[in-house]
This record gives structure tokens, C-alpha cells and sequence, in this order.
């Protein structure tokens, strides 16, 4: 369970919430990023109507995202979802704290609805949050956020992938009232969860693609891919969308001994470290498309470095050049220059291989 200090948190914003007539998901279940299933799955185990009622919903436009919410509050009902779903089985002590830290339960049961699911909630999570706590994002950089959730739904449900380019929501407002950070903080990691798996499911497509030679189909990986490496980069941002304070006084305190493990990073997650080693197995396969027209090698690295950069941005203005807690807990770097490190470490990925002379 999440400690009860955590707990009692988000009891308080779910009681602010409730209060305005909307609410917060207290739990967020999400499959184990093994379980993933590929879009044509999904497309051939859900309800052909459903199919069309949420392809429809993710190109649909709001007056604004309270409405967006209602909306898919309404369409998770559509999905046939046990009530009682199986947790699934443990995993190691590490991921455990981060799941349970983040409100994340690991779920089994009907991958393909599960899955769906996971990202209407990340969804509905931006549409609730950006309502219940304010927020200084320009709506640009919501719309890209929203676009991508958007995206990776029509692409699951249909062979297309052409959402994203008209805006969603004609206008992102906030209630007045005071920051909700510790929900913001938690809320948001769970969307970066369930983007993080939508990039390992197209990445995986996109490794099939490139197999199998199929360009078009690789074509729209790639499109796809960009799309959500630039939506996580936001997601960040919307993340430690909150007083620097808050984080200092609140949130920081409540990610150290005896709260959680000395080893609690909120970036080391299961989901992250499987994208990673999915990035890494199909670097042969990357490195194939470094010569082709459409510069869709470089595209994929730029998108990943924003991402780090966006973090980068996140731990410079909440924390400076405070030791970071991620790796070991003597570390005295800061959260930045971990990042970056990490950046570095990942676009190694994009990379030629040196010819052995």
C-alpha cells in the first residue's frame, strides 16, 4: 500500500476535487509492460462498436478539458473490465516501492481492455489534474501532451495514425484554488507510465516493420513515435508544474528513508527499464534507418534527447543543484547532471557503429 502520509494526501485532493464535482482515480492499474499487447490484438479481441465509439472520442473536440473529462469518465464505462482483476505478481522490491509510492497497481486480466484503459486514464488524468490544480504550461505544450495520449489511441484501435493535428481542447482552464503538488506529482508519473508503455508497444511495431521490410507501416511507427517521446517530454514538465516549495518541504521529504528505499528513483520504474532494453535490442535494426530520406533516424534521437531535456529542465527548477536522489544515495551530483549522463547514455543508442579497421 502507499504509506499513509502519501495517502492522506490524496485524500485531501480527492475530497477538493469532489467538492468541484470532479474526481481524482485514486489507483491507477496498469498491466506489467510485458503483457503489452500489439495494436492488432486489441482491434480484433475488443467490440467492433467500442472500437468506433473510441476511435470517434479520440479525434473528438471540447469546449475545454472539464467537459474533455466528462467525456471520458463516460467512455472507460464502455470497456468490460472485472471489478475484482487480479493483482498481478510481484515484482522486485525496487519497482514495488515505485508502484507503490505512485498509486500504480499492476494488473492482470484482459490485456487488451486493460491497456486501452491505461491510457484513457492517462488521459482523463491530464483533462482532471489541469482542472483541479493550477498550472503554467502554455497550451501548446498541453495540446501536445493531449495529442499524443489521442494519437496512441486511435493507432491501437485503428490502422491510422492521424490524430494530433487539430487541438483537442479549445481551451485548458483551472479552477481558482490552491496547488494540489503531491497529486500533480503522483498523477503525472502516471501518465509518463502509460505513455512509456505506449512507446514500448510502437517501438515494437516499428521493430516488426523494419523486419519485415513493410516502409509505410515503419513509416507510421516512426510518426507515432515522435509523438509520444514529445508527449512524455511534456508530461515532465506538467509533472513539477508546482511550487518549487512544495517540492522541497513536501514532496522531496516523503521520497527518502525510512518512507522508501535509499535506492527510490521516480524515473527507475519497470516500465522505463523495459523501453530502455527494447531501445537497446534494436539498435541493428535503428541504425538500418540512418540513411533513409525522411531523416526518421534523427527525428526518433532528437525526440529522446528532448525528453531528457525537458527533465533536465523539471530538476534544475525544482531542486538546483541539490544531490540527487536517484543511484546511490552518497551521489552527490545533482538531479541534472544525472539526466544528462543518462541522456548521453541513451543516445548511444543512435549512434554509428565504428567499423573494426
Amino acid at each position: 500500500m502507499v504509506n499513509s502520509w502519501i495517502l492522506e494526501a490524496l485524500r485531501a485532493s480527492d475530497r477538493a476535487c469532489q467538492d468541484k464535482g470532479t474526481k481524482v482515480l485514486s489507483r491507477f492499474q496498469i498491466l506489467p509492460p510485458q503483457f503489452i499487447p500489439p495494436p492488432a490484438a486489441v482491434r480484433g479481441t475488443l467490440n467492433p462498436h467500442i472500437l468506433d465509439q473510441l476511435a470517434r472520442l479520440a479525434k473528438q473536440q471540447w469546449a475545454d478539458n472539464f467537459d474533455a473529462a466528462a467525456a471520458l469518465d463516460s467512455a472507460l464505462q464502455w470497456l468490460p473490465i472485472p471489478a475484482d482483476c487480479p493483482v498481478a505478481e510481484k515484482i522486485s522490491r525496487d519497482d514495488n516501492a515505485h508502484d507503490e509510492y505512485f498509486g500504480i497497481q499492476r494488473t492482470a486480466g484482459p490485456a487488451c481492455d486493460l491497456f486501452v484503459a491505461s491510457v484513457l486514464r492517462a488521459n482523463l488524468i491530464l483533462y482532471e489534474d489541469s482542472w483541479l490544480s493550477p498550472f503554467t504550461l502554455a497550451p501548446e505544450k498541453l495540446n501536445c501532451l493531449d495529442s499524443a495520449l489521442s494519437a496512441l489511441i486511435l493507432w491501437t484501435l485503428t490502422p491510422r495514425s492521424d490524430a494530433g493535428s487539430q487541438p483537442r481542447i479549445a481551451r485548458w482552464k483551472s479552477q481558482d484554488g490552491p496547488h494540489h503538488s503531491m497529486t500533480r506529482w503522483i498523477r503525472g508519473h502516471q501518465i509518463f507510465a502509460a505513455l512509456t508503455q505506449g512507446l514500448t508497444a510502437v517501438f515494437t511495431d516499428l521493430r516488426a516493420a523494419l523486419q519485415q521490410a513493410d516502409d509505410h507501416r515503419a513509416a507510421q511507427a516512426v510518426h507515432l513515435a515522435v509523438l509520444l517521446l514529445n508527449g512524455s517530454a511534456v508530461s515532465l514538465e506538467f509533472t513539477g508544474d508546482f511550487p518549487a516549495a512544495d517540492y522541497t518541504q513536501i514532496i522531496r521529504p516523503s521520497m527518502t528513508p525510512p518512507l522508501v528505499p535509499d535506492t527510490f528513483s521516480g524515473l527507475l520504474s519497470v516500465d522505463h527499464r523495459f523501453f530502455i532494453q527494447l531501445l537497446r535490442d534494436m539498435k541493428p535494426l535503428l541504425d538500418s534507418m540512418a540513411d533513409h530520406p525522411d531523416g526518421r533516424h534523427q527525428r526518433i534521437a532528437s525526440a529522446v534527447a528532448s525528453v531528457y531535456d525537458s527533465h533536465r529542465f523539471v530538476c534544475d527548477r525544482l531542486v538546483g543543484k541539490c544531490p540527487s536522489l536517484m543511484m546511490a544515495s552518497g551521489s552527490k551530483k545533482s538531479g541534472a547532471e544525472q539526466i544528462e549522463k543518462f541522456k548521453h547514455l541513451r543516445l548511444k543508442v543512435f549512434e554509428p557503429e565504428r567499423q573494426a579497421v
